[in-house]
Parts: C-alpha cells; structure tokens; sequence
C-alpha cells in the first residue's frame, strides 16, 4: 500500500514540469484550463502588463487587489505597474508543493535587475464551476524570501 501511495505522488509530482527562464507566451493564451496553463498565463500576463488577461486569470483576494488598483487608476497605470521590472524577469525554479482536484500550491524562485532573488508561493484554484477541475486561477501569493 505503502509503495502504491509513494508511487502515485511520483507521478503527480513528475507528471508536469513548470517551464523556467523568461516567461513566454503560451501556446494558448488565455489558457486556464489546468493549473500549469494558468500559470503561464499569469505570468505573461504579468510580464506585458495585460489587464484584460490579468481580470481572468486572477481569482480570490489577488482579483480583488486588482479591481481596487482599477478603480483607482487608469488600466494604462495598471498595466505600468504590473509590467514594471519585469524585461529581465527570470524564473529560475518552480515547482508544485501540491497538487490536487482543485487547489495547487506552486513555489518560484524569481529575478530581475529589481530583486536578485525572490522566492514565492502561489495558490492556484480551480473554480466551483461545471469543471471546477477545468477553469483554474492564481488566488494567493506568499513571499518566503
């Protein structure tokens, strides 16, 4: 039972790798149809500063920053900020801490010219929909260093 339960935590654990270095586009984007896709979209969403994209993608007290932020400034402003420091932006580890139905916790390692090293922990949902399994959104970040 022992190695069965060891065995599927391998395979979990193995079974998607988060891609490192600068964030690209994804193939599909927006894409949140699993954990790994909302990853990427948020993070090219981020780096270009695309609000349109960021609205979708964010979920939980993340999205609610962001409508404040809106309500406050201008999407141009917004947009500023969010692309701000991040043309030399670098994932240089991620990796899943958990992964289950519908929650994820996904731990980045980070650089740029703005922070040498910055290391986070994003909580990803997937939402109460039809497919909850099929509609995923980053809802938390946690600095750990």
């Amino acid at each position: 039972m022992r190695a069965l339960a060891a065995l599927a935590l391998a395979l979990v654990a193995g079974c998607s790798a988060v891609p490192t270095g600068q964030p690209e586009r994804p193939e599909i984007y927006p894409d949140r149809t699993t954990p790994e896709a909302a990853w990427q979209t948020y993070a090219w969403a981020w780096r270009t500063g695309d609000v349109d994209v960021l609205e979708q993608v964010l979920g939980g007290w993340l999205k609610n920053d962001l409508e404040r932020e809106l309500e406050t400034y201008t999407r141009e402003k917004v947009s500023d900020y969010y692309r701000r420091d991040t043309d030399d932006l670098v994932i240089d580890e991620a990796r899943w801490i958990h992964k289950g139905q519908s929650l994820a916790y996904l731990r980045v390692v980070l650089r740029s010219s703005a922070a040498p090293r910055l290391e986070l922990d994003f909580a990803i949902t997937g939402r109460g929909t039809a497919r909850p399994s099929e509609d995923w959104v980053i809802t938390g970040k946690r600095r750990i260093r």
